[in-house]
């Protein structure tokens, strides 16, 4: 038998919050002030990827090479991304389930690959702050996600055995890391091609709302059940 789910993990870019493409034009901003292009990578690139991680694939791209300017460029995209942040807008069902399983008393917190200025202002747009126990982000772990480092230190911080949190996640980098650190797993994305990490999840959910019952709680009014993908 399964262990009993206690908490849940929430991933926050992509999957509580539509900050993907805020977070690209904030990039393309930085880099087309730079006379840097990105367009081999594709229209959707780095979703949940690190800035890190992107500053190791293009820093050699930008003048003086990947040796310099790191610092100048977190601090760049960071600001930029800021500056537009009261346009974002929650994920359908998100502030609802939150909200609702903060009120059933269900542990809950944020675990990201944003630096937490970031994932403050994320959150805090969306309202549900205070309902985060912990929140863990780039600025807390020397490895991010993919590595299993940012959900074991969230599940340590909430005094929790790993198996008893629930993962929820938008991109294969995010499910490889809760599954590396023991956590449950439950995939929600709008992203094209989520069936070639699939089986990264232990559930595959066709919305947010679908994450109380997995706890074996009620869904909330505010958030209907939907099915499961196919």
């Amino acid at each position: 038998m399964a262990t009993p789910l206690a908490a849940v993990a929430w991933d926050v870019d992509g999957t509580l919050v539509d900050s993907e493409p805020l977070h690209l034009r904030a990039l393309l901003a930085v880099c087309a002030a730079q006379g840097v292009s990105i367009a081999d990578f594709g229209t959707t690139p780095f979703v949940g990827v690190s800035i890190t991680e992107v500053w190791r694939r293009i820093g050699a791209r930008f003048p003086g090479g990947p040796k310099q300017g790191e610092a100048a460029f977190y601090a760049a995209v960071s600001q930029a991304y800021l500056e537009r942040v009261a346009d974002l807008q929650p994920r359908a069902h998100a502030v609802a389930v939150v909200r609702a399983l903060d009120a059933a008393g269900i542990a809950q917190c944020a675990v990201s690959n944003s630096n937490r200025a970031t994932v403050m202002a994320n959150l805090r747009q969306l309202g549900i702050a205070g309902a985060m126990a912990c929140i863990v982000t780039l600025d807390d772990v020397s490895e991010p996600k993919p590595a299993a480092a940012p959900y074991r230190l969230a599940c340590a911080t909430l005094g929790l055995d790993t198996r008893r949190c629930l993962a929820v996640e938008d991109s294969a980098s995010g499910l490889a890391s809760a599954r590396a650190a023991g956590l449950r797993t439950a995939l929600y994305t709008v992203e094209p091609g989520w069936q070639n990490w699939i089986d990264l999840a232990d559930h595959a959910l066709a919305s947010l709302a679908e994450v109380p019952a997995l706890l074996g709680l009620a869904l909330p009014a505010a958030a209907p059940a939907a099915s499961l993908r196919p």
